[in-house]
């Protein structure tokens, strides 16, 4: 498997990068209010890239969306899916 090369962060790019999760997340909760899927019933690509984003940027340290409730709610189903089990975590 290969592996993340480490580079020295930017620091007007980290800036944005933690500015744009932020809209995302910011984005994404409302729509997931009272939502089990972020586009359609059943689970769907939406689902997979949406949580792929939010998993990469958690794992290169940007902020979390503990504040965004709907969308950690969400979270934590997608992650206990076995499908995402068996496929990210052992990234």
């Amino acid at each position: 498997m290969v592996r993340p090369q480490e580079f020295a962060p930017i620091p007007p790019r980290v800036e944005r990068g933690k500015a744009r999760t932020e809209v995302f997340s910011r984005t994404l909760d409302g729509p997931l209010h009272g939502r089990e899927f972020v586009a359609t019933d059943p689970f769907s690509a939406a689902d997979i890239s949406a949580y792929i984003a939010l998993d990469f940027a958690a794992r290169v340290g940007m902020p979390g969306g503990a504040e965004w409730c709907d969308q950690s709610r969400w979270v934590e189903a997608t992650r206990a899916r076995p499908s995402v089990r068996a496929l990210v975590a052992p990234l």
